[in-house]
């Protein structure tokens, strides 16, 4: 029997950071490359052509135990928050077993519920934790990491960003039209999160208090009525659905000065790219909507003093800490130009540069030779 690798992930950001490592490692390791999926990584794996293996409730650790014993040499890992964390099943039995892991992060927050071990306070740690950049590093290591396991590597989903930021105008126009029926209308994308569904797992004091996405979204449809009605002009809102909501949970809708539809078939990255603006609470989507040059907008009520969000703290985002700031902050980044030339320009632009996923396979190397 060849020597294999072994990927798991369950969220969709943990998917989307392994799928670009997994495919490129099928490419150049001598052995099999294996993905297990559940939830929504199991879309995004198909979708980056991996075939992954799905994880059915329950996954025992005599089955992930066997699994691992079939010439594993090194497993990879995504660092789910949900009720499964079936990735922790994987590491426990790595550790058992001796055989090297590495976890590869996706985002810039929730760092010690990442790894804690279920049902104690400690943390279960792979051999390596990859970290977006140094702040990411920081909080990994103020969360409990020891600093010898963290790897700066980069984000290898953001890779693909890079390509899209010279899409052609006449593209964008394109897409604009299949929502715009009047040339001159607004288009204001909605990018969604199931937020009220994991508030309260991810820390959120007095977590019932903080609006969920449905009420943020209503607000933000009777902000551009209001815009509409001082300004003139209608708007047409778009809701990309998050890989965890439901099917159906959005509808389209109209009023007088707002439509709303939901995206059901067109590319997200471009019609983020072709809106006048982007309005989300703390989604990734809304991260890579900024690091592309879009006008972006976190609504994040209750958080001005404990705002984690890495693209609000390094103005890529504007905030929203208090729904009565919607209104203002929206109107001047839709009309004031200067703004919105500031905003469009402070983006990242080492996030969406090539070499993560070499940097991730490297540290591969390493590990097995």
């Amino acid at each position: 029997m060849s020597d294999r690798i072994v990927g798991v992930a369950g969220d969709a950001g943990g998917a989307a950071a392994l799928a670009p490592v997994l495919v490129e490692l099928r490419k150049r390791f001598d052995g099999d490359v294996a993905a297990w999926a559940y939830g929504p990584a199991t879309e995004m794996f198909r979708r980056a052509g991996l075939t992954p293996c799905v994880l059915q409730r329950p996954v025992e650790r005599s089955f992930v135990e066997r699994e691992l014993s079939r010439d594993c040499r090194l497993l990879f890992l995504g660092t789910s928050v949900n009720d499964d964390e079936f990735e922790k099943r994987f590491l426990e039995a790595s550790i058992a077993l001796g055989v090297p892991s590495v976890a590869v992060l996706d985002f810039w927050s929730n760092y010690a519920v990442r790894f804690l071990h279920r049902g104690t306070k400690s943390l279960l740690l792979p051999t390596v934790v990859t970290a977006i950049d140094p702040d990411c590093r920081d909080g990994l290591a103020a969360a409990g990491v020891p600093p010898e396991r963290i790897r700066i590597t980069g984000h290898p989903a953001l890779e693909r960003l890079g390509s899209l930021r010279n899409v052609p105008a006449d593209a964008l126009a394109h897409v604009r039209s299949r929502f715009l029926h009047d040339p001159s209308s607004r288009l204001v994308v909605f990018v969604s999160q199931p937020f009220g569904q994991y508030r309260k797992d991810l820390g959120y004091e007095n977590a019932d208090a903080f609006p969920d996405e449905m009420s943020v979204e209503r607000q933000l449809e009777e902000c551009l009525g209001r815009l509409a009605v001082q300004r003139g002009g209608d708007f047409v809102v778009v809701v990309i659905p998050h890989p965890r909501e439901a099917n159906g949970r959005w509808t389209d809708a109209a009023s007088d000065h707002v439509r709303r539809v939901v995206l059901r078939d067109m590319d997200r990255h471009l019609v983020a790219l072709s809106s006048d603006l982007v309005v989300g609470m703390s989604s990734m989507l809304l991260i890579e909507s900024s690091l592309l040059g879009c006008i972006c907008v976190s609504v994040q009520p209750g958080r001005r003093e404990n705002d984690d969000l890495v693209s609000n703290r390094r103005g890529w985002t504007a905030p929203v800490y208090d729904l009565s700031e919607m209104t203002p902050t929206i109107e001047a980044l839709l009309f004031d130009e200067d703004r919105r030339r500031r905003v469009r320009l402070s983006g990242d632009d080492s996030l969406v540069a090539a070499g993560a996923t070499e940097r991730v396979i490297a540290i591969a190397k390493d590990i097995i030779g």
